[in-house]
C-alpha cells in the first residue's frame, strides 16, 4: 500500500482558500453495517469475493446539499452535481496492524457494497487526499473522518480561525525546528485502536489535519512519530487540532547538547536489539539532587528505539527554575525513566534512573519465577471489570534485584512471576488517590492463586491530650482527610456551631458546613471524655491523613502512610498532642507573578517553657503557602517566645522577610500586622574552578544565610557560575557537598563564607582534583 510522498491539500485559488474558513456544507454519507446480500462490485479497486470471507456488508447512501452564503466558501453546483464517488479506506486490524488498509471506491448512485469480516476490528476512514474527484477533495479538505459502523459527515469546515496557526511545527528540546523530519501520523482512541494516516516530510512545518468521528468512535487523539537520523525517534500524543508547536525530547546527537542527553542501546537477554521500545521520563535530578521539571505533561512525550535498539533523549525543561543551572542539563544528571518494549516481545518494563553524558546499555528482562494467577478483591467482591482492572499497579521488591513497577497491561498476560514482596495499588475511576491492597509475599511454594485484598473497614484508635498539661482533651475533631486544604480559617461564630455537633457526626451534616468549606474529608469523629477516639474508615476511602483540630489550638496530623496497618484489629495512632494557638494576620504585597511564600516559626528552646521541646517534636501543622496580595491567617503557638519568617524557597527573586520582633501571644489572641512589602533580592554569585583555574560545569552548590536555612542546590553553568538571590546586607556560607544516599554518608563538604553589601559580589570557589574525582567519578554503588 503506497502513501503520498508529502502532506498536501487540494490547491485552490488564494481567494477561495481564505474563504474556506467555515463553509456550511451538509454532506451526509451514511454507512450502515448490516447482513445484506452481495451486490455488484462498485469499482475496480473494491476487493473481490476471493479476498474476503463471509461476513457483514455495508449499505451506502449519499445526499449532498450546499447552502450559499456570502461569507461561506462557494461550491459550484455543477461540481456538486458531477460528484460521482467517494474513496474509503478500510483498516482491517487497527490494533495489531495499524498501517495496513485497502481503498474502496463507492459510487453515489450505488445502493450497497460488500465488506466482510469482523467489524469490531475494522476502522473506516475518509481523507481528502484519497479522493479522485475535485468536489470530494475540496469538500473533505483537511478533515479525516473515521467510523466503525456509521458515518455522518455534516458541516465540513476547516477548524482554523484567522488568528490560528494552520500548521504543525516540530521542534527539538531546545526549541529549534527539526529540519526535514519524517513524521508518521496516526489517529488513536483510548481503547488501543490506531490507524496510520500516512508518512510525511516536514521541511519546516506540516499542514494540520482535523479528526472527525462519531462520539462513540472517539478516534480523536493524534499520535506523531518523528524521526531524523541526526536526532533519533520520538513520539507525542495529543487531542484536537488546537496545538501547533511540539517540543520533542530530542537534540542533535553530535551537538553540544547531545553530550547532555541520555543515549545508548536497549537489548533483550539474548543481546538482540529491541526495536520500538518506548522511553518516558518523569523528571531529572542533577548532581546534588537538584530538581529539573520537564515541560508540562511529560507522559505525552517519549522517545523510541530504532531498528538497532538505539535511543537518544533530552528532556524539554521547564523555565521556572532554569536559574538553578546552566542552559543545558548538567553532566552526571539522572533521568528517571520508564521503558516499555512492544507487548509482543514479552519483556518486562524498566524503571531505573539513567545517567546522562555516557552511553548506556539496558538489558530488559524476561519474566521468570513460578506460574501464578492474580486475583484482586475489594469490598464488593472480585474485581473483574476491565476498566477497574486497568487501574491496578504492582510494585515488586525483589531480593538482590531492582524493583519492578508493573501496570495492569504489563502483568495481565504474564504466566510466571518472580519472588519478592508484592504491593498492589488501585484507585477509583474518579480519583487520583491510591488505595493499597494488603501486601503479598511470593516465594518458593506460594499458592498458584495469589489473592490481593483491599483492607476492609480499618479502625484507627488513639488519644488526644493537651501538649502543655497532659490532660485529656474531649470533643476534639478527628477528620479523615481526602486532600490538602487552602483555607483553614474558621471564625469564632462558626466554632460555636461546631461545638454543638454530636460525638460522631455524619460528615455531610449541615452543622459541619464550616469544616467542609475549609477541608475536604469523608469521615469525622470527636474524642470522648478521656480524649480517646475510634475512627472507622472503609478500606477504599479517599483518605491519606487524619487531622486533629480544635478552636485556639494548632492542628496536628497523622499521615496514613506512616502507620502500620494491621490485617486484623485496630491500628494504633498513638498519643496526639495539641498546643494552644494564637493568630497573626498579614498581607504579603508584591508585584512578582510567581512568588512562593512560606511562613515559618523560629523558636529557641532557651528562655522558653519546659514543654517547648515537646512542641518542636510534635506533628503540628506549621503553615501553608500564603496567597500574595491577600490577608492570610497564620497560626502560631501561644505562650511562647518565637520569631516569624516568610521564606521564599522556590523563587529567590524576592528576599525572605524576617519580622524583627519577638512574638508571645496569649491563647486565642489575634494580631494584625497589616501589609508587608516583599523586597527584591540582590544577586550573589560564585565561580567554581579547578586547580588550574578552569571553570567547572555542573558542580552542586547551595548557600546558608545566617538566620535562615540552606537553599536548594544550584549547579554551576558552562562558565562555572552559580547565582543566588539573597537579602541585602547578609552573611553566610557557600556549601559544596557530595552525599552517598544509598550509604547515607557525606563523602566531603567544603564551605566558603560570604558577606553581601548592596552591590553584586562574585566569589571564587576552588575544588581540588581529589574532590572533583569524587563528584564526577564513577558511582561507588555501581
Amino acid at each position: 500500500m503506497s502513501f503520498k510522498s508529502k502532506h498536501r491539500i487540494i490547491q485552490i485559488s488564494a481567494a477561495r482558500k481564505e474563504r474556506l474558513e467555515m463553509p456550511k456544507l451538509i454532506f451526509s454519507i451514511l454507512l450502515l453495517i448490516s447482513g445484506l446480500f452481495l451486490s455488484n462490485s462498485p469499482a475496480s479497486d473494491l476487493p473481490s469475493d476471493s479476498n474476503w470471507t463471509k461476513g457483514a456488508e455495508i449499505m451506502l447512501k449519499v445526499d449532498i446539499e450546499t447552502h450559499q452564503q456570502n461569507d461561506m466558501f462557494p461550491i459550484d453546483r455543477k461540481i456538486m452535481r458531477d460528484f460521482n464517488e467517494i474513496v474509503v479506506r478500510i483498516y482491517s486490524d487497527c490494533k495489531n496492524n495499524p498501517e495496513l488498509f485497502q481503498k474502496v471506491s463507492v459510487r453515489s448512485d450505488q445502493k450497497e457494497f460488500r465488506v466482510t469480516g469482523d467489524n469490531q476490528s475494522k476502522i473506516y476512514a475518509v481523507l481528502g487526499e484519497d479522493q479522485v474527484e475535485d468536489a470530494a477533495r475540496i469538500i473533505i479538505g483537511n478533515s479525516v473522518f473515521t467510523f466503525r459502523d456509521k458515518l455522518i459527515m455534516n458541516q465540513i469546515y476547516r477548524h482554523i480561525s484567522q488568528n490560528q496557526n494552520p500548521y504543525w511545527v516540530f521542534n527539538d528540546a531546545l526549541g529549534n525546528v527539526i529540519p526535514s523530519a519524517t513524521v508518521e501520523i496516526f489517529l488513536c482512541d483510548l481503547e488501543g485502536r490506531r490507524i496510520r494516516i500516512g508518512k510525511f516530510t516536514a521541511d519546516r512545518h506540516l499542514e494540520k489535519l482535523f479528526p472527525q468521528s462519531n462520539p462513540h468512535d472517539r478516534m480523536q487523539m493524534f499520535e506523531f512519530i518523528i524521526s531524523h537520523p541526526d536526532y533519533g525517534t520520538a513520539l507525542v500524543r495529543y487531542f484536537g487540532p488546537e496545538q501547533s508547536g511540539f517540543t520533542m525530547p530530542l537534540v542533535r546527537i553530535d551537538s553540544e547538547s547531545g553530550t547532555s542527553a541520555i543515549y545508548g542501546y536497549i537489548v533483550d537477554p539474548e543481546n538482540k536489539p529491541v526495536r520500538g521500545a518506548r522511553i518516558v521520563c518523569d523528571y531529572v535530578t542533577t548532581l546534588g539532587e537538584g530538581l529539573i521539571d520537564p515541560k508540562p505533561d511529560p507522559a505525552r512525550y517519549s522517545t523510541l528505539t530504532d531498528q538497532n535498539g538505539f535511543f537518544n533523549m533530552y528532556m524539554p525543561c521547564s523555565s521556572q527554575r532554569s536559574k538553578e543551572r546552566g542552559s543545558l542539563i548538567p553532566l552526571k544528571s539522572k533521568f528517571y525513566v520508564n521503558i516499555n518494549a512492544p507487548e509482543n516481545l514479552g519483556l518486562l518494563p524498566y524503571d531505573q534512573p539513567i545517567e546522562n553524558g555516557k552511553e548506556s546499555r539496558i538489558v530488559l528482562e524476561r519474566p521468570s519465577g513460578d506460574a501464578h494467577t492474580l486475583t484482586f478483591i475489594s469490598a464488593n467482591g472480585v474485581i473483574s471489570k476491565p476498566d477497574e482492572l486497568a487501574l491496578i499497579e504492582l510494585e515488586i521488591n525483589r531480593p538482590s534485584k531492582p524493583r519492578l513497577h508493573l501496570t495492569y497491561d504489563d502483568f495481565k498476560n504474564l504466566n510466571v512471576f518472580p519472588y519478592g514482596t508484592y504491593k498492589a495499588r488501585t484507585r477509583t475511576l474518579t480519583s487520583a488517590i491510591r488505595f493499597d491492597f494488603l501486601p503479598v509475599e511470593v516465594k518458593l511454594g506460594s499458592p498458584y492463586q495469589l489473592v490481593f485484598r483491599l483492607p476492609g473497614a480499618n479502625t484507627y484508635t488513639g488519644r488526644v491530650i493537651n501538649g502543655i498539661t497532659g490532660a485529656p482533651m474531649q470533643g476534639i475533631f478527628a477528620l479523615a482527610m481526602e486532600s490538602s486544604y487552602d483555607n483553614d480559617f474558621i471564625t469564632d461564630e462558626q466554632w460555636t456551631l461546631l461545638h454543638g455537633a454530636i460525638k460522631n457526626p455524619d460528615a455531610r451534616s449541615p452543622v459541619l458546613a464550616p469544616l467542609r468549606q475549609a477541608y475536604k474529608f469523608n469521615h469525622v469523629v470527636r474524642t470522648g471524655l478521656d480524649g480517646s477516639f475510634t475512627l472507622s474508615i472503609a478500606g477504599q476511602s479517599n483518605f491519606h491523613k487524619i487531622l486533629f483540630m480544635e478552636q485556639n489550638f494548632i492542628s496536628a496530623t497523622v499521615v496514613k502512610q506512616n502507620l502500620v496497618i494491621k490485617n486484623s484489629g485496630p491500628t494504633d495512632v498513638g498519643l496526639v498532642k495539641l498546643f494552644p494557638s494564637a493568630k497573626i494576620l498579614l498581607n504579603p504585597v508584591t508585584d512578582d507573578k510567581n512568588p512562593s511564600i512560606w511562613p515559618d516559626w523560629i523558636i529557641d528552646e532557651q528562655g522558653n517553657p519546659d514543654w517547648t521541646s515537646a512542641l518542636l517534636k510534635s506533628s503540628l501543622i506549621r503553615g501553608k503557602w500564603l496567597i500574595p496580595n491577600n490577608v492570610n491567617c497564620i497560626y502560631i503557638p501561644a505562650h511562647i517566645n518565637l520569631k516569624l519568617r516568610l521564606a521564599m524557597p522556590y523563587n529567590d527573586k524576592l528576599s525572605p522577610v524576617n519580622l524583627d520582633r519577638v512574638f508571645n501571644l496569649d491563647q486565642g489572641q489575634t494580631l494584625d500586622l497589616g501589609q508587608i512589602a516583599l523586597q527584591p533580592s540582590i544577586e550573589l554569585s560564585a565561580r567554581v574552578i579547578d586547580s588550574n583555574s578552569q571553570p567547572i560545569e555542573g558542580v552542586p552548590v547551595s548557600i546558608w544565610v545566617k538566620g535562615d536555612s540552606s537553599t536548594v542546590v544550584h549547579n554551576s553553568d558552562a562558565n562555572g557560575i552559580v547565582r543566588f538571590g539573597v537579602p541585602r546586607h547578609c552573611e553566610g556560607e557557600f556549601i559544596i557537598t557530595h552525599i552517598d544516599y544509598k550509604q547515607a554518608r557525606e563523602l566531603f563538604r567544603q564551605t566558603t563564607p560570604f558577606k553581601t553589601e548592596s552591590e553584586k559580589v562574585c566569589y571564587t570557589l576552588t575544588l581540588s582534583d581529589e574532590k572533583l574525582a569524587i563528584l564526577f567519578g564513577p558511582d561507588p554503588n555501581n
